[in-house]
């Protein structure tokens, strides 16, 4: 049996050499805050044979590299923020770099588990284990800031990955952080008048009008679920313009409909939500 151990330590010391770092810098931003990327795209064959299944990474991780404030633990305190949205909790407290390369390394570790199975399992029938494109395993894996104004950074996970079986996982999840209150900003802190039950129906027409049907109860026929499951989520971005909310597969609708976003405009939600909320000044009246 092939000593994985030695194999991840001489990965991970090349993956720290291919990582590249470039700028992310928004230049219209008013939070003190600035951005770097590190970035990996490389691919890993069981017993180092192309002719075997392989894994790929793809992943572009940008995370805060300065922040000009008067605590010094602020920078810290965002870059886990966003190392634990973006690699998983599992990471959190670990330093960008460091957590994208045991990220690495216990995804490299399943996946050798997974193919050892597989090739013990069907020892008389070697072709079966040599069908490549049966076992790959692949993750594509980004975020990306969206908003950095106003005291909030709204920034999404997007994630593609492929373990097996008859299609790829896709997940997208949104994130709102107030710099000010070090916390995630969620609807409750902006949202009044009946929130949920007026932006479900915003959703459910904005999503109907998408998919080119004229009732959201036709939403149903097309492979969507009861409209009553169209609801804020506390899954949304915010920008300039207004809120986008977004849904994963099978959330409100079956896996052939894959991921949902809409976006709805702050002049369309303003009726339902708090005066001088955080978002306000977003807000142009």
């Amino acid at each position: 049996m092939t000593n994985y151990t030695s194999l991840f330590s001489i990965l991970s010391i090349c993956l720290l050499f291919s990582m590249s770092s470039c700028d992310y810098r928004n230049k219209t931003s008013d939070n003190p805050v600035t951005f770097d990327t590190v970035q990996v795209d490389k691919s890993y064959y069981f017993n180092d044979d192309q002719t075997r299944p392989g894994c790929n990474f793809r992943i572009r991780f940008i995370y805060p590299d300065s922040y000009a404030s008067t605590d010094t633990l602020s920078l810290n305190r965002i870059q886990l923020v966003f190392t634990e949205k973006t690699l998983g909790s599992v990471f959190k407290g670990k330093e960008p770099e460091e957590a994208l390369n045991e990220f690495i390394t216990l995804y490299l570790n399943d996946f050798n588990q997974f193919v050892s199975s597989i090739k013990n399992d069907n020892e008389e029938n070697e072709s079966l284990y040599e069908d490549e494109t049966g076992y790959s395993y692949y993750v594509h894996l980004k975020n990306s800031v969206l908003y950095n104004k106003n005291g909030l950074i709204s920034f999404v996970v997007e994630t593609v990955s492929f373990e097996g079986g008859a299609h790829n996982s896709k997940s997208i999840y949104g994130y709102v952080y107030d710099l000010n209150k070090k916390d995630f900003l969620k609807e409750e802190d902006f949202s009044e008048n009946n929130y949920n039950k007026n932006v479900s129906l915003l959703l459910a027409e904005k999503i109907a009008e998408q998919n080119g049907v004229r009732n959201p109860t036709e939403l149903e026929h097309i492979g969507f679920n009861h409209i009553e499951d169209i609801k804020p989520n506390n899954n949304f971005t915010l920008d300039d313009n207004g809120i986008t909310y977004y849904f994963n597969e099978n959330e409100i609708a079956g896996t052939m409909i894959g991921l949902v976003q809409i976006h709805i405009p702050y002049d369309e939600l303003d009726l339902y939500l708090q005066q001088n909320s955080v978002i306000s000044p977003l807000i142009a009246h």
